[in-house]
């Protein structure tokens, strides 16, 4: 749990950055495209198919004014198909000749490529990601909760764990494992 609030935490930060940044009305730049990749990943890695064992459900949204599954679906459509496996309608090359008497004096080539979103939907993903948030203080605090009653029952056993230690080998280990699916 601890891990997903971490991550909705750093999109709230990188949202907030990025409306702060969008006011300026300046030339999109790489460091907005970066934050903006950045809260897009993160947020769906709290929704994802991986390893963690304790992962968000798009139902917490369903109640929301508008259309807010909808709004979901499109930016994980953009995170799938366009971020992580960009070969899709957000990516386009389209490429062409200038001719003139009958004769290629040009070819050249358009790139059309999604970059950034619009305000509006920089607020839409930070809303989300502060609901979220909120539903994981909840579950955190009941596990904590749970887990405090649990140790008090047992508190010598608690005392004696081998668990309480943390060893960094174990994670440098951990790191070069191949992960699991």
């Amino acid at each position: 749990m601890l891990s997903v609030k971490n991550d909705l935490e750093l999109v709230s930060l990188c949202c907030l950055e990025l409306s702060k940044r969008r006011k300026s009305k300046e030339k999109i730049s790489i460091v907005d495209i970066s934050l903006w990749n950045n809260a897009l990943i993160t947020f769906f890695r709290c929704f994802g198919s991986g390893l963690r064992k304790y992962k968000l459900d798009s139902s917490l949204f369903k109640n929301l004014d508008g259309e807010p599954l909808m709004i979901f679906e499109f930016f994980k459509n953009v995170r799938d198909k366009h971020l992580c496996h960009p070969v899709n309608m957000f990516e386009e090359i389209k490429i062409g000749a200038i001719i003139e008497n009958q004769k290629v004096i040009v070819i050249g080539n358009l790139n059309i490529k999604r970059v950034f979103e619009e305000h509006e939907q920089i607020r839409n993903l930070h809303h989300f990601t502060t609901i979220a948030l909120k539903k994981v203080d909840y579950d955190i605090k009941q596990q904590d909760t749970l887990v405090r009653k649990e140790a008090n029952r047992n508190i010598s056993n608690v005392v004696k764990s081998n668990n309480l230690k943390i060893n960094i080998q174990d994670s440098l280990i951990s790191s070069k494992k191949n992960r699991k699916q």
